[in-house]
């Protein structure tokens, strides 16, 4: 839903998920980096858990 958006709208993944509140500028900041997207698992898991829990 959020790619087919950003698509339609011209604007990135990651702009379209911070517009509609599910995630904020930093914790997408957090997914999208390089390390992240190529090591096994989710993308951003630890940092954004950890910033949750305080």
């Amino acid at each position: 839903e959020i790619s087919k958006a950003a698509c339609a709208e011209g604007k990135t993944i990651g702009e379209t998920a911070v517009e509609r509140g599910c995630f904020s500028p930093e914790e997408i900041e957090a997914i999208f980096q390089p390390r992240e997207l190529t090591r096994p698992g989710i993308a951003g898991f630890k940092k954004v858990k950890r910033d949750k829990e305080g």
